[in-house]
């Protein structure tokens, strides 16, 4: 049986690939979601800070290869984090985790 197109092309697709593909979309979403949260427009983040709002499309489009650096100017002007690392992620766990008072006493069998 002979494979589509579509598969045959996506076998050729490399794993790093889909991931840059799938990290950037999911950035752009995360983007766009802070964006709606604040009732930003792309044009108020570029005037924010101090981009073309053509720039800001070509980055928000998923395709584009953000710098770290980019990504913090984004976090600055949005107020708010864009990728968590783990430290702040095990930070934030043990914000939200439920204090234990008492250490629970061991079983003896």
């Amino acid at each position: 049986m002979k494979k589509g197109i579509i598969s045959r092309l996506k076998e050729r697709i490399s794993p790093d690939t889909h991931r840059f593909v799938r990290k950037n979309l999911e950035i752009a979403q995360r983007v766009a979601h802070l964006l709606e949260q604040r009732n930003w427009t792309q044009r108020d983040l570029a005037n924010a800070i101090g981009k073309s709002e053509s720039e800001i499309s070509k980055w928000l489009s998923g395709q584009h290869n953000l710098t770290l650096k980019s990504i913090i100017l984004l976090e600055t002007a949005l107020g708010s984090d864009i990728l968590i690392t783990p430290d702040q992620e095990e930070n934030m766990t043990a914000k939200h985790a439920p204090h234990k008072t008492a250490l629970p006493i061991p079983q003896t069998p």
